[in-house]
């Protein structure tokens, strides 16, 4: 038996509400920021996303760059049960520094270390 793509697809009910609520988010570009005593990332202004959510991902990797960093990653969207949305990073332990910001990155690298 033969069945289109398209068939498949809605008979399984895959990508339901991605044109009306997208929940994946691609490169996106990320900067560490301070907030109290916590280095939290957020996403750049001017993206496909807000930048008024706020971003989860490894602690240790937050620690272990300067705050200013700019990181590109992939994220989702998560709608937690009676709490505020926010995004988290798909590779969670697999967050890297952001190319097209390598020279902004390097200056932050080199002041921290004098």
């Amino acid at each position: 038996m033969y069945l289109c793509l398209s068939n498949l697809i809605a008979t399984m009910g895959l990508f339901q509400n991605l044109t009306t609520r997208p929940n994946i988010y691609l490169d996106v570009y990320l900067v560490s920021v301070k907030i109290g005593n916590k280095i939290r990332l957020k996403p750049l202004e001017g993206q496909n996303v807000a930048s008024s959510y706020f971003v989860d991902c490894s602690r240790s990797i937050r620690k272990h760059y300067p705050i200013g960093t700019i990181f590109q990653s992939d994220v989702r969207l998560v709608h937690p049960k009676n709490r505020k949305p926010y995004l988290q990073v798909i590779h969670r332990n697999n967050l890297e520094r952001a190319i097209d910001f390598l020279e902004h990155n390097i200056i932050l690298q080199r002041s921290q270390i004098i």
